[in-house]
């Protein structure tokens, strides 16, 4: 998996949207996977980026990379939650992942990613699997153009899987 990290910065990076703009809840969650990166090589206080990306990220739309502005209560329920409940999230991922890809292996923004979407998983049943997984797929392809969307897709629909049986029984996500 390649690195990342210089053009991640809080930026959305060059093909962050090639194939539709982004919608306003698409674009929170993408300012969530840049916000929780932020966070964790910066050591950012939450209060901090919340206001950081409030002041200007969420309400701008970008024309060059084609995405408009983000839902910022969205952005905030999301943000607010994974940090709140970081270690149930990391403890279900674990679950999921191999040792050979444990968490700590994996790169920030795969991390990122994955945290963001159990979370809306494990604790919003009000937005279906499906749509979430769909999402955060798309996020990824934000980031990475090789296997990291399957990979996404395959660990998000293990977690799915675990915390929401009922919409796989019934159809329903």
């Amino acid at each position: 998996m390649s690195d990342q990290s210089d053009q991640l910065g809080g930026q959305p990076l060059e093909g962050a949207s090639k194939n539709a703009a982004f919608r306003p809840r698409t674009s929170a969650r993408l300012a969530v996977v840049q916000a929780l990166y932020q966070i964790e090589i910066t050591d950012i206080s939450l209060e901090d980026v919340i206001a950081q990306f409030a002041a200007s990220r969420l309400r701008q739309a970008d024309a060059e990379h084609n995405f408009g502005p983000a839902d910022e209560v969205l952005f905030q329920r999301i943000l607010t939650g994974v940090r709140e409940n970081e270690d149930e999230i990391n403890a279900m991922l674990a679950s999921i992942l191999s040792k050979e890809w444990s968490l700590g292996r994996l790169e920030s923004i795969l991390r990122a990613i994955m945290r963001a979407a159990s979370h809306e998983l494990m604790a919003m049943p009000d937005v279906p699997r499906k749509t979430v997984i769909n999402e955060y797929v798309d996020v990824t392809h934000a980031f990475f153009a090789d296997k990291e969307p399957g990979f996404v897709n395959t660990v998000l629909d293990q977690v799915a899987s675990k915390v929401r049986p009922d919409e796989i029984r019934h159809g329903t996500g």
